[in-house]
């Protein structure tokens, strides 16, 4: 809840429904605005424009405070599709719709359907291009600006007026020198009020070409040094501070992999795009072989999902999945499709042997990611995050499972 002990049983009830089904509001709308189209062309337009509008803007800072206010839209979609729905069944029972006006509505909005498909791609594609071109000309002029190496890299940097702030800094990193995830840390001075930025940026993708990978990060007053995760002979390429002479339009912190002009700079939409740099995606163990905490077996529908019951407890695993074999230092990605019916449910990844957590358990996402240690293998686990035990055993429901090693 927004607040400490406010109608906390309504937003556990408001998290159990949407959770389940995030990514559904973009169907309830478009549904929502077919079912407008079938009456009005003019009006589906307009409602397009509204939800575009007021649905893209929070994208200039993409965090709940600044979109929450906004999910009457999804469900005023939602509850306009099943009144429409209603209504027309009901209305059928009366008489069928006259022939002629059905099959013009049908028309409408099978234009209105094509023509908003051919507005968003045209659209998309324009921006992309733009954003590509914008992009590699500014990360282009901070690597091709002028740049002294640091003396000590772990210092402050020296001579620094208040008016001078920010600065941009370059560290480069040679990944086939360095072990698994390596890290830079841009440390600040700690205890002084609202100022301490320190910030780790750590490279969790693996480059295919040779050559250093540079991070950019722009720093601020009280700002104390950097520091390097890894030690190895060769990690560390230089540190460098960069020094344009006419000031650069906008400072980004950006990691640049050797490919990186080759590369699309912009992100994809997920749900609908593969990343053509990450493997095929191929299914987890079948889910008949997975273990849970009940002893019960996996019970799967028509549909190949299973369901599964766990126990009462506040934390504990409920289901694992075999193991499956990775190389060490492997980057992982897994898709869990994952619901509950009863109980909340986390997933997570466990080592090779169950020893420790790749990755913690959390709140079901789209995709998460991990890096494989010494044990060579991974088991994806899904485990209770009730606030307190709760009065009846965790039932859940998987529909997809699935992995790519990068």
């Amino acid at each position: 809840s927004p607040m400490p002990g406010w109608a906390t049983s309504l937003y556990e009830l408001r998290e159990a429904v949407l959770r389940p089904r995030i990514g559904w509001g973009v169907y309830l709308g478009a549904a929502s605005l077919v079912l407008v189209s079938l009456t009005s062309v003019r009006l589906g337009l307009f409602l397009l424009f509204f939800v575009a509008y007021f649905g893209g803007y929070p994208a200039i800072q993409f965090q709940e405070r600044h979109h929450f206010h906004l999910e009457f839209i999804t469900w005023w979609a939602a509850g306009f599709v099943v009144h429409q729905a209603i209504a027309k069944a009901w209305s059928l029972r009366q008489s069928l719709p006259a022939l002629a006006p059905a099959a013009r509505s049908v028309a409408r909005a099978a234009a209105f359907s094509a023509l908003t498909a051919a507005v968003i791609v045209f659209s998309l594609v324009i921006a992309r291009q733009y954003q590509h071109g914008q992009a590699l000309a500014l990360l282009g002029s901070y690597v091709e600006a002028p740049r002294t190496p640091l003396d000590v890299p772990g210092g402050a940097l020296p001579g620094m007026s208040p008016r001078e702030w920010p600065q941009l800094l370059e560290v480069d990193l040679d990944q086939a020198r360095c072990g698994r995830n390596p890290s830079v840390t841009f440390r600040y001075a700690a205890g002084v009020l609202n100022s301490d930025l320190s910030r780790t940026v750590t490279i969790d993708r693996l480059t295919r070409v040779s050559g250093v990978t540079r991070i950019f990060q722009p720093v601020f007053e009280n700002y104390q040094g950097l520091e390097v995760s890894d030690s190895r002979d060769g990690c560390f390429a230089g540190a460098f501070h960069v020094r344009a002479p006419a000031p650069l339009p906008v400072l980004l912190g950006a990691t640049l992999p050797p490919d990186w002009q080759s590369a699309p700079l912009y992100q994809r939409l997920a749900d609908w795009e593969s990343d053509p740099n990450r493997p095929p995606f191929v299914p987890l163990p079948a889910l008949t072989t997975w273990t849970t905490v009940s002893a019960q077996p996996v019970s799967v529908g028509l549909f190949g999902a299973g369901t599964m019951v766990g126990d009462r407890s506040t934390s504990g695993y409920q289901a694992t999945s075999p193991r499956v074999a990775a190389p060490a230092g492997a980057r992982v990605f897994v898709r869990l499709s994952l619901s509950a019916s009863r109980g909340r449910v986390c997933v997570g990844a466990l080592n090779g042997t169950t020893a420790a957590w790749l990755t913690p358990a959390v709140p079901p996402s789209r995709e998460m990611s991990f890096t494989v240690d010494e044990t060579g293998g991974f088991m994806v686990a899904v485990a209770n995050c009730n606030p307190v035990e709760t009065a009846a055993p965790s039932r859940f429901r998987v529909s997809s499972a699935e992995y790519a090693i990068e």
